[in-house]
């Protein structure tokens, strides 16, 4: 007599063996079909303009706190007494970084039991605490980075105060859903491990690395990208220069210069105005900011490695 354990087999098997085949009947989804490429809003982001800075209101463990959209951090920032208000826990023994004008900050991390962010609830996230300073304490409570921004494709429209957040896409050519014509800016590399893109340009005629970056207010150039573009190393130094800060507690010495253009894949910025910071960019020649969202869309696909700019 068949024992209560083989009757469970017998019934079982037909199951599974049914399941594995309509998996295996399921069709593949090619990258860059129309499937693959399909748009999914997930959410529309309002944001506020303050200073040259895109802030909106993020819900961290239940409360409201305003952060810094910024595709120029690989990690997400909270500043100051934040993480005290919405009872983040501490991490003592993970060291936090934030790249804060061309400079290194290390900081400890605290984890965030919850951060709802264009309609996903997110757990157990890390973020680096960092003391309110400089102007982008000014404005805001923290920062929204690329470790929580690279799920979405991005489109900015900064004009209209808004961005559109749309599911992540297996599409290696990750084009936008605009009826208008773009500009198509392709990163000088393969996707990089901590999300930023940074795109081949010149600047006065000069090659030039840039990082696109929504997070900065301005158009920054690193002093030896100045130099090579041919600003005298006179004008570098003396009683033109200026302190400019981030989010650290250190300022950093700098000089406004101007410059005939700076293009990126076409996009041509004629003249420009910039600061031009003591040391070298840890990520590029150029970090090109709010000019570049200001007056016109943009979309950037961390998933495709790709930023498309709207025409004028």
């Amino acid at each position: 007599m068949p024992t209560r354990l083989a009757l469970l087999a017998a019934l079982v098997a037909p199951v599974l063996l049914a399941a594995v085949l309509l998996a295996a009947c399921q069709p593949v989804v090619a990258p860059d079909s129309r499937e693959a490429c399909a748009y999914q809003l997930e959410a529309t982001l309002p944001i506020r303009v303050e200073r040259g800075f895109q802030v909106a209101d993020v819900a961290v463990n239940g409360k409201t706190l305003r952060m810094l959209i910024d595709t120029g951090a690989a990690h997400s920032v909270l500043f100051g007494d934040a993480p005290q208000q919405v009872g983040a826990r501490t991490d003592w023994g993970t060291p936090g970084t934030f790249t804060d004008v061309n400079r290194m900050v290390v900081r400890h991390n605290v984890v965030l039991d919850r951060v709802n962010f264009a309609g996903q609830a997110l757990t157990n996230v890390e973020m680096a605490a960092l003391p309110r300073a400089g102007v982008l304490g000014s404005v805001s409570d923290g920062v929204i980075g690329m470790d929580i921004l690279r799920r979405f494709d991005l489109d900015f429209e900064v004009p209209e105060r808004r961005i559109m957040l749309y599911h992540w896409r297996d599409c290696p050519n990750g084009y936008p859903n605009w009826s208008t014509g773009y500009a198509t800016l392709k990163p000088l590399q393969a996707a990089r491990e901590d999300g930023l893109i940074v795109v081949p340009g010149t600047l006065d005629g000069q090659p030039a690395s840039v990082v696109i970056d929504s997070g900065a207010e301005v158009i920054v150039v690193a002093e030896e990208a100045a130099l090579r573009s041919g600003v005298p190393q006179a004008a570098l130094v003396g009683d033109g220069r200026v302190s400019v800060s981030g989010a650290g507690s250190q300022a950093v010495p700098a000089t406004l210069q101007s410059f005939r253009s700076l293009i990126v894949g076409g996009v041509a910025f004629e003249p420009v105005r910039a600061l031009v910071f003591d040391e070298a960019s840890r990520v590029a020649d150029v970090i090109l900011g709010y000019p570049l969202f200001s007056d016109r869309r943009v979309w950037i696909s961390p998933s495709s490695n790709r930023v498309y700019v709207a025409e004028p």
